[in-house]
């Protein structure tokens, strides 16, 4: 799978089964916006991420992994939902070089406090759902090749760990430009449903100071962690 035609399929809306020119572009975001946008940055930071080889990257998971486990105890403390026994954490499954969380995940099945959900595309330029994940949990692949959980159990996050392709030091989130994310937190806003957001990326996503402009729409969230740890901080 070409996963830099992927990651273009889903900043331009169409899924892993459209067709015409957007479905079928490459990831060369040039003249799409000036220097310092998202679009303008996205290519070089797809192309320090795809430079990390498989050996650094397996490290990489396994440090993002160590600190996550500290976060499970000392900084996971968002409250349940009234009426709840569990609270739940939304993960993501992973996309070609993305971090990898799923070892990570099965770990925390096993906490009976923690009921995990990964995310799932319903229709293009939609609020993304979270479904129910367990180890053996029925699975297909989304409308991006995406795996997703093929079952009708929707719950809604407490926590949300994102994927991201880049960031700053002060935890702005650069994705693959699709907004998927950034609609279902306004969503979350109008309901009144307050989601705690942790970024998760490669420390070769780290931009300079100065190096990006964020968008009106785009949305910080509270914190990013990549293999060198927290941004700006543990989140508690």
């Amino acid at each position: 799978m070409d996963h830099s035609k992927m990651e273009a399929r889903i900043a331009s809306g169409h899924s892993a089964t459209g067709t015409g020119a957007a479905a079928n572009a490459g990831s060369d975001d040039k003249g799409v916006a000036d220097v310092g946008t998202a679009a303008a940055l996205r290519p070089q930071l797809r192309a320090a991420r795809t430079a990390m080889s498989e050996d650094q990257r397996a490290q990489a998971n396994d440090r993002i992994a160590d600190y996550l486990d500290d976060w499970a105890v000392q900084g996971l403390t968002r409250p349940m939902r009234k009426g709840s026994a569990q609270r739940v954490l939304a993960a993501f499954w992973p996309l070609g070089p993305e971090p990898d969380l799923r070892d990570w995940l099965m770990r925390q099945s096993a906490d009976p406090e923690l009921m995990l959900a990964l995310p799932v595309v319903v229709e293009r330029d939609a609020p993304l759902v979270f479904k129910r994940w367990w180890p053996g949990a029925p699975m297909r692949d989304g409308a991006y090749g995406i795996a997703e959980p093929d079952h009708d159990q929707i719950v809604t996050p407490d926590v949300m760990l994102l994927p991201a392709l880049g960031f700053t030091a002060q935890a702005d989130r650069i994705g693959y430009g699709g907004g998927y994310y950034d609609r279902t937190l306004a969503g979350f806003d109008v309901a009144g449903r307050k989601v705690q957001t942790i970024a998760v990326a490669y420390a070769c996503g780290l931009l300079a100071e100065g190096t990006h402009v964020p968008a009106p729409h785009d949305r910080r969230v509270d914190a990013v962690l990549s293999e060198t740890g927290w941004t700006p901080k543990m989140p508690v």
